[in-house]
């Protein structure tokens, strides 16, 4: 968790409780399966279902970053997604 490192409040995206253990430990302020706040930076390395609802939480002017689609499902994301959000 180097981002924790370096000062950023990092929020662990999980598909249950036990898939989080140890993530405290290496920095993260939480996890949890829905963001309870906008996020200025997502990092994605599953895709499907939890990068769009993941997305849905991305604060304007937010970057986002898909790097992995381990559930290798197919990625839907609103219509508009690329002109939903200003900047």
């Amino acid at each position: 968790m180097q981002l924790a490192a370096a000062g950023a409040r990092v929020l662990a995206l999980v598909g249950s409780v036990t898939r989080g253990t140890g993530l405290t430990e290496l920095g993260a302020a939480e996890y949890t399966r829905i963001p309870a706040e906008p996020v200025d930076v997502l990092l994605d390395s599953v895709g499907a279902d939890v990068l769009a609802s993941a997305y849905a939480n991305l604060a304007p002017g937010g970057a986002m970053v898909s790097y992995g689609n381990t559930t290798r499902s197919e990625l839907r994301l609103p219509h508009d997604w690329g002109q939903a959000r200003a900047g």
